[in-house]
């Protein structure tokens, strides 16, 4: 048994060691190959969690029925919006280290780290108290039916507390990534899916705790990646560690990591004000019976969205740490490089999710009369997402290189400026049915208006590109010239 750790620990040693302990070579690999270096793991760890995502909302919807699906539905714009503060906080902060260590100033480095550390414990345990505080008011809002009051609040009580430790893994898997260690990243996922699959089954299945199973297994498991993520900055061989020196509110540092932090946030919130959204219009049109609907279809998406986040997750330091370096040849390649890969894999998901509705849906339900009534709002949901992998991939280069107030407007665009007035004059005129329209419509408008914005930032990114060429290329031909003219004085 002994030996059998060792070799489990030596492997595990083996698979962390890589180049990431030294960020240089993200501007010395292959465009290709560094994408592929950077991207894997949280690929890897991005799909662990969707599957957690997928399982978890099976086994509610197997154990406590499709109420326990809506139950969920109901509660999840209360922890998206937790997360978003600390997520915000946390890859604001990373965008500005990945640069500083482009420029190599280390300094800059731990004093980001710090401000990040503190702000994003403060932030997390005051929202985590205000949402116990005001629990009643939350929930009817958020579209809870007199129906689900019972499973909702249940779930809800338990699965908040979680918010505090999710919210300080969220930050700092964002920090672990800026310095180009997604294998470390792609570890606290899996840790924490892994474990909250296997705590859901025992919870639910063998002890029968029912929705209150669920909620405790994504409060155990959240506390545990947690706890990872501190042994991991107590390793000496780190670039980032652990200090109290740095823990302070640097007010310059603090502003930039908010200003950048920004459309993280308000793409977090806004996501949640959307589930708000049409939790309420589907409860006016539909019932509880809309609610889980849209659950299943909410729950499938997703599990094909996280590889797309893992793939921008590898992105954003690759685009960092160039931009930084003047490197913006490599900034366009792996940029357009990766627009391309999200495109053509979203083309595969929709064909795929056109061909097996049927089966997808009924991994939650036995119900016949729900998979049938529900595939219709999956089919349109999904139908324009391939054209949502390239607007990712723009905001995350607006994001990357500094340009806040545009990747604030993206954030804003898809799903506060076209979706929220659409969704209300869909309903209006057409019910239910107008609700489920909304979405592909607001994918093709938001599609257009990105490529419009974006135009004229690639223009000049590969003019950048040309004039950084022709400036390294009339240094290296000064240079050869002098190196001639002095081997021949050297002669002479």
């Amino acid at each position: 048994m002994l030996l059998m750790i060792k070799k489990l620990k030596a492997k595990y040693l083996q698979f962390m060691a890589s180049p990431n302990q030294n960020p240089t070579y993200l501007w010395t690999e292959p465009i290709g190959k560094l994408l592929r270096i950077q991207s894997y793991p949280a690929v890897i760890g991005q799909v662990v969690m969707a599957l957690y995502n997928f399982v978890d909302t099976i086994f509610v919807g197997q154990v406590v029925g499709l109420d326990g699906i809506a139950a969920v539905s109901i509660v999840m714009p209360a922890y998206l919006i937790i997360s978003s503060f600390a997520l915000s906080l946390g890859i604001g902060a990373s965008s500005i280290i990945s640069r500083a260590l482009g420029a190599q100033e280390q300094d800059k480095v731990h004093r980001t780290f710090g401000v990040a550390q503190l702000s994003v414990f403060l932030t997390t345990f005051l929202i985590v108290a205000l949402c116990l505080l005001f629990q009643s008011q939350l929930l009817w809002l958020f579209g809870m039916t007199p129906e689900i009051q019972t499973l909702t609040t249940s779930y809800y009580r338990i699965v908040i507390w979680g918010q505090i430790f999710a919210g300080f893994m969220f930050a700092n898997t964002a920090l672990i990534r800026a310095i180009g260690d997604t294998k470390s990243v792609m570890v606290v996922s899996i840790l924490w899916a892994v474990l909250n699959v296997i705590l859901d089954y025992l919870f639910m299945f063998v002890w029968s705790w029912g929705i209150e199973g669920a909620a405790w297994a994504t409060v155990i498991s959240r506390w545990m990646s947690s706890a990872y993520v501190v042994w991991y900055y107590l390793k000496k061989q780190n670039i980032i560690q652990i200090s109290f020196r740095w823990l302070s509110f640097h007010r310059a540092t603090l502003k930039e990591i908010f200003l950048l932090g920004i459309p993280t946030f308000f793409r977090q919130v806004i996501g949640s004000v959307i589930i708000i959204v049409i939790n309420n219009l589907l409860r006016t049109h539909g019932g509880t019976s809309a609610i889980s609907t849209f659950g299943m279809a909410q729950r499938i998406l997703m599990f094909f969205m996280m590889p797309l986040f893992g793939v921008t997750q590898g992105l954003a330091p690759i685009i960092g740490y160039n931009y930084g370096a003047q490197q913006y040849y490599r900034v366009q390649h792996v940029l357009d490089l990766t627009m391309k890969i999200l495109t053509l894999f979203w083309i595969v998901v929709s064909a795929l999710c056109f061909l097996f509705p049927r089966f997808l849906l009924g991994l939650f339900t036995e119900s016949t009369q729900a998979v049938q009534s529900s595939q219709f709002a999956v089919l349109l949901t999904m139908a324009t997402f391939r054209l949502v992998g390239f607007q990712i991939s723009i905001g995350t280069y607006y994001q990357s290189v500094g340009l806040y107030k545009k990747a604030f407007l993206l954030s804003l665009l898809r799903q506060l400026i076209v979706f929220i007035p659409l969704v209300f004059l869909f309903a209006r005129l057409w019910k239910l049915t107008g609700i489920w329209w909304s979405f592909p419509i607001t994918d093709v408008i938001a599609a257009i208006i990105t490529i419009v914005i974006f135009r004229k930032d690639w223009k000049k990114l590969k003019k950048d590109t040309l004039l950084f060429q022709g400036v390294f290329s009339s240094q290296k031909f000064a240079k050869n010239c002098l190196s001639e003219y002095t081997y021949t004085e050297n002669i002479k």
